[in-house]
């Protein structure tokens, strides 16, 4: 009786674990407009990288409709926004999921609307973003093989930056990028603390 007892209390304090850490992208509030220029977070990256100028979809200038992206991921150029997705290069689940469950709504939002670094939030096609989902490096890497070295470079600096940490799995992958390309600057342990500077 007395290990049926323990038993059930570790499967009770295991299952309030579970729903401690479990996902919810709603809780990381993205595409604020934080500089209150009627442009949100996905419009500043599409202005930002847009190589030339863009088309706005009213006189007000808020919403970009149209430009001149270089898709990393696939290497296309592409001209209508609406086929564009805005990723989270570490995306905001791997991120949860990578210890940072308990951060708080404002370092959420940060988080998922961080400018300052330009390989953080980045335009890609919408089809690849959707075939990507919340996979890390080894699961998932762009087609366009003359981006794999840069991709994964900015995989290892955003985990470094946010202090989050990897599995046995995607260090091994970027271990395996790092055979090939020696310069990769590659940290197999996250720092434990929040957002730092690199």
């Amino acid at each position: 009786m007395k290990h049926l007892l323990l038993l059930l209390v570790f499967f009770q304090l295991t299952f309030a674990a579970l729903a401690w850490e479990r996902y919810d992208r709603k809780s990381y509030r993205h595409w604020v407009d934080k500089d209150r220029d009627c442009q949100n977070a996905r419009h500043e990256v599409l202005l930002e990288e847009s190589q030339g100028g863009v088309s706005f979809k009213t006189t007000k200038g808020c919403r970009v409709i149209a430009g001149n992206w270089l898709d990393p991921y696939s290497g296309w150029m592409i001209r209508d926004a609406s086929q564009l997705n805005i990723d989270h290069l570490v995306p905001l689940k791997e991120a949860h999921e990578s210890g940072r469950y308990a951060w708080d709504a404002q370092t959420r939002q940060a988080y998922a609307n961080d400018l300052r670094d330009p390989n953080h939030l980045i335009a890609v096609d919408r089809s690849l973003n959707r075939q990507k989902g919340a996979r890390d490096p080894a699961e998932w890497l762009p087609p366009n093989p003359n981006y794999l070295m840069a991709y994964a470079q900015a995989w290892v600096d955003v985990k470094r930056k946010w202090g989050l940490a990897t599995d046995t799995k995607e260090i091994a992958a970027l271990r395996q990028g790092r055979d090939c390309f020696p310069q990769w600057r590659i940290y197999p342990e996250a720092p434990s603390a929040g957002p730092g500077t690199l």
